[in-house]
């Protein structure tokens, strides 16, 4: 039976990202082994993380196996999902590219080397599984948002919040910060391309 954390629409969207990073698998491991091995034992590592979610009791043996995996948010596996998801460079390049029909540009309203505000919450640690959206708290300092223990997502789960972030704001209001001060057409705006770029481009952020 499906429990509550059994997502399938996120798990179909990552899915279709690294079927599209594993159809380029051959040239990928010409160019770089390490990104692609990392790259396919990562999508192994959701297809596990999505069956467990859903209920899935492995064996005792397969379980073992999955306690002793790589780390799925060290620097290396942050990097190759990045990868997998889209173009962090270019995701750089949309974040500080002005919008002409909101008038911003992401870069405008966000800092991403602090937490600290500037119009909206700073993004530093955005992409860490440990991260606590609520810590960004409107004039709430560093030091006191590291004060509260927060636990620790999937990198899926952070990928849908950074997406839910982007294409539908309201979903989840920082305290502190009124709703609609994000803009809501980001939606119509961007592309599928586009918002993974901006993603891939986040969750590889200093952590």
């Amino acid at each position: 039976m499906a429990t509550p954390e059994c997502d399938i629409q996120s798990f179909v969207l990552q899915q279709q990202a690294y079927a599209n990073a594993l159809a380029n698998l051959e040239a990928i491991y010409q160019a770089d082994p390490e990104t692609a091995l990392i790259t396919v034992y990562n999508a192994g590592q959701t297809y596990q993380d999505f069956a467990l979610s859903c209920g899935f009791v492995p064996s005792e043996a397969a379980n073992h196996g999955h306690d002793e995996a790589a780390d799925e948010h060290s620097d290396e596996a942050h990097m190759a999902l990045a990868m997998a998801l889209g173009d962090p460079d270019r995701g750089a390049e949309l974040f500080n590219t002005l919008q002409p029909t909101t008038g911003f540009a992401c870069s405008t309203c966000h800092r991403v080397d602090s937490t600290e505000t500037l119009i909206g919450p700073g993004l530093l640690n955005v992409g860490n599984p440990g991260h606590d959206p609520s810590s960004h708290e409107h004039g709430a300092s560093t030091a006191e948002a590291t004060e509260t223990p927060h636990t620790e997502r999937s990198m899926d789960e952070v990928v849908t919040y950074i997406r839910t972030s982007i294409l539908h704001p309201s979903d989840y209001v920082v305290p502190g910060f009124p709703d609609l001060l994000m803009p809501q057409t980001y939606g119509q705006l961007l592309s599928e391309q586009d918002v993974n770029d901006l993603i891939a481009y986040l969750i590889t952020l200093p952590q």
